[in-house]
């Protein structure tokens, strides 16, 4: 698999997705592009992935475990196999993040203001309208400029 690099260490997703395709034909448009955007297009993003820190370990997960306090069996389940991973012989990281650096960027990210995912993002998070309706640009557009 694939390093991505984050600021100071490289990881290795366990589980990963890649950005939408849609989204160039999207930023071409709006923003006037001359072209295709790949390194936006293709962009992978690790919601699972493991670290060494320190004398640590950590499994850190993007994954949305509110279920769980509502027995929904799929976040249950998935919770408890994460559970049993980390409890495991098994859970052996690689990869190593000293603690300094690791509180370095937790405290940089703390600080930073929250970055609003371009407007392409937002069709998955406004309505479920088609993909190229003028509500739909009309309203993403009105959402990350209040954003900003």
């Amino acid at each position: 698999m694939e390093n991505k690099k984050t600021n100071s260490v490289k990881i290795d997703p366990i589980i990963q997705g890649v950005d939408k395709a849609a989204r160039d034909r999207f930023d071409v448009y709006t923003f006037k592009l001359s072209e295709i955007q790949p390194e936006w297009t293709m962009r992978k993003f690790g919601y699972l992935f493991e670290l060494k820190a320190g004398k640590g370990r950590l499994l850190v997960s993007g994954f949305n475990f509110t279920g769980i306090n509502k027995s929904v069996p799929e976040a249950c389940a998935m919770f408890e196999s994460l559970m049993r991973y980390v409890t495991s012989g098994d859970f052996k990281p690689k990869t190593n993040i000293s603690v300094e650096e690791l509180e370095a960027f937790l405290l940089k990210k703390g600080k930073s203001s929250r970055v609003p995912e371009r407007m392409m993002t937002q069709y998955w998070q406004l309505n479920n309208e088609p993909l190229e309706s003028a509500k739909y640009w009309k309203e993403a557009e009105e959402y990350i400029r209040k954003m900003r």
